[in-house]
């Protein structure tokens, strides 16, 4: 069974398709001593050997002219934040043309079936769900949590199926959003985002209107986020 640990990314912005830095009197995005002017949410597309483009999770392709500042060989079907500028040559087939200053990776996962066999492995500790992004085939969840800075790589998230306690629903199929703290102590909130496969053998998750997603919210207590596909890709669930 798969297990992923938590990757941290500090951003300047969450689930925006891109944003641009506002101004001289503003922080900006550095990377390698590039100032990175957008930041982007997309899939890496390999066209053939080390040749590779940018599927943003809104449809849109990026051509990356230069990407000579990698520090890693992208791979086909990787989830990453890219770091970039535009330049002012245009590629036929692609919205821009970019120079990649950076590229983060993100932790993708499968959803899973809780069992008996696994529910201590999964746990059930609290957290909460900032936000929520459908789109380029996954669900991107943006959360925050409490543990010590040392020992976050020892937490663990899973968006699962319960059938125990599902509640059968034509429209929206439950999900369950699951942290295992690993017993770390409660003394800071820390971050992250990951990504959920959207697979083709799941289609009865994703065939009716939309998803609740069931969590253990931190204060707060259980709650069901309502995820709605006719009301767009982004989901910022009530505190």
């Amino acid at each position: 069974m798969k297990r992923s640990n938590i990757l941290i990314l500090f951003l300047l912005l969450l689930f925006i398709p891109s944003f641009q830095s506002c101004g001289d009197d503003e922080t900006e995005l550095t990377n390698n001593l590039i100032v990175a002017d957008f930041v982007a949410l997309g899939n890496v597309v390999i066209i053939e050997g080390d040749a590779f483009y940018i599927l943003l999770h809104n449809g849109n392709p990026l051509d990356p002219k230069d990407s000579s500042r990698l520090k890693y060989k992208p791979q086909d079907g990787e989830r990453v934040w890219v770091y970039y500028n535009e330049v002012e040559e245009k590629v036929a087939g692609y919205t821009f043309t970019i120079e990649i200053a950076a590229m983060d990776k993100l932790i993708i996962q499968e959803i899973e079936m809780l069992t008996e066999a696994n529910a201590e492995e999964i746990g059930n500790d609290p957290v909460t769900i900032e936000a929520i992004l459908i789109g380029g085939g996954f669900i991107n969840i943006e959360f925050k949590y409490y543990g010590k800075t040392e020992h976050i790589r020892n937490h663990t998230f899973n968006l699962v199926i319960n059938e125990a306690t599902r509640q059968e629903n034509e429209d929206f199929f439950e999900l369950e959003f699951r942290h295992n703290s690993r017993n770390d102590s409660y003394r800071q909130w820390q971050g992250g985002i990951m990504a959920f496969k959207m697979e083709t053998e799941l289609a009865d998750v994703f065939s009716g209107k939309g998803l609740h997603i069931r969590v253990n919210k931190n204060m707060g207590g259980e709650q069901v986020i309502v995820v709605d596909f006719s009301e767009g890709n982004i989901i910022i669930p009530q505190k």
